[in-house]
């Protein structure tokens, strides 16, 4: 018990602590989370924690303590239950079930939001859980293209692209060239204003600063104009941070 109350006390002092019971939604970049009373034993019910930070930014999962009584039996729980939902818990990309004290699994999101679901329906109680949560920027990958012309799209065009997707196209022709871009298709999500956008697509001409910003777009269904750069690079950066079943993603064509 005093290791727990020591713990808490440490780690209060650089968290947003939250110690608000149940159901609750945390827009904190960093926290830590804990069950109804923790260090003492939780009440029967039903609680859970929605995490969600800005798009771009993933979440990683680490747990301090844990146990909310009985083990897994043939892979099922048997009493109280955690489930942890990679995004919300109506349309996760991935989840997970713990019980007991054993096994359980620190966690990184493939997007910018994470559902804990604490069920408890037994007659007995636990000392629950404790939960550190921090942020970081999902980190781009950069494809570069080097030829006269070409194609390049979204990861697994035309079907479902994953999330967190941060790709950087850069295009670059001969230094007396200029570049035309053509957009085949265009289907990242839903029609947003794009200074909402949770899926979307910048276009740079000549180089990745503000100044230098061609379009941001992610209206579903509306192709971005066709463009013709200033100089021989252009650069298409693609950020998706949240799962969008029914899109196929984008597909460009360039020619110089």
């Amino acid at each position: 018990m005093l290791y727990k109350l020591g713990l808490v006390l440490i780690l209060s002092l650089c968290f947003l602590h939250v110690k608000a019971g149940c159901n609750v939604s945390i827009y904190a970049p960093g926290s830590l989370l804990e069950s109804p009373h923790y260090p003492d034993m939780y009440d029967v019910g039903n609680c859970y924690y929605f995490i969600k930070v800005p798009p771009g930014k993933s979440l990683a999962l680490f747990w301090l303590y844990f146990d909310v009584g009985e083990a897994k039996i043939d892979d099922q729980c048997p009493g109280d239950s955690m489930t942890v939902y990679d995004g919300n818990m109506f349309s996760p990309f991935r989840q997970w079930t713990f019980c007991g004290s054993d096994n359980v699994l620190n966690i990184t999101s493939s997007s910018n939001m994470m559902t804990l679901w604490l069920k408890s329906n037994t007659s007995h109680q636990f000392d629950g859980f404790q939960v550190q949560y921090d942020s970081f920027d999902t980190p781009c990958s950069i494809q570069t293209l080097g030829s006269n012309f070409g194609t390049f799209h979204s990861p697994n065009f035309p079907h479902m692209f994953p999330v967190p997707s941060c790709i950087i196209y850069r295009v670059q022709v001969a230094q007396d060239k200029v570049i035309q871009l053509t957009w085949n298709q265009f289907d990242i999500g839903l029609n947003t204003p794009s200074s909402s956008c949770m899926n979307y697509v910048q276009l740079y001409d000549q180089s990745i600063r503000p100044e230098n910003e061609i379009l941001k777009a992610c209206s579903k269904h509306k192709l971005p104009h066709q463009f013709t750069s200033s100089g021989n690079i252009v650069y298409v950066k693609f950020m998706a941070s949240v799962l969008s079943p029914f899109s196929k993603g984008f597909e460009v064509s360039y020619i110089s």
